[in-house]
């Protein structure tokens, strides 16, 4: 019997992605209580093979004190083909006042090396809040305001949720 031996050199094919937005942080900003508001982030293929990807919740700040989730990712799962980019609609629905509500999500990749991790945080208020130039009331609240005003001629100034401009 006759033994060969073989010394055998190549590279592994580890899964690779990148995330945009590239500093790992996701703030979706300000809203309403009860009003939703979305964002998105990208994943972004940069092997040369077929990947498989899921989303998963590692961490989280303050809850919505009932079963609906504060933050959801669309699509949680799916394929990225070689190259290929994915963007992910995230949407931020708060049902109680707080400026804590955070998410850590990872992207989850069969046999991957290095894990990506994104931080996704957004702020809510029950009524009328003030945001650099502009001032944004519940639609019940402006109602209210707007007969205290003397001119009718506000209403140039907001758009249709509500948001008005200074």
């Amino acid at each position: 019997l006759d033994v060969v031996s073989l010394n055998l050199l190549g590279c592994s094919m580890l899964p690779e992605i990148e995330l945009e937005p590239a500093e790992g942080c996701l703030d979706i900003g300000y809203t309403l209580v009860n009003q939703s508001v979305k964002s998105s982030f990208s994943i972004i293929n940069k092997g040369g093979f077929l990947l498989d990807f899921k989303i998963q919740k590692l961490h989280s700040g303050q809850s919505n004190l009932s079963e609906t989730p504060v933050f959801n990712c669309f699509p949680s799962k799916g394929q990225l083909k070689p190259f290929e980019t994915q963007r992910i609609q995230v949407e931020f629905n708060p049902k109680i006042a707080s400026e804590h509500f955070f998410e850590l999500i990872e992207i989850s990749l069969p046999n991957q090396k290095d894990t990506k991790k994104l931080f996704i945080r957004g702020a809510a208020f029950s009524d009328g809040f003030f945001i650099t130039n502009k001032f944004i009331f519940s639609k019940a609240k402006f109602e209210e305001m707007i007969q205290n005003l003397s001119t009718q001629n506000i209403f140039n100034y907001c758009n249709s949720s509500g948001t008005l401009l200074i």
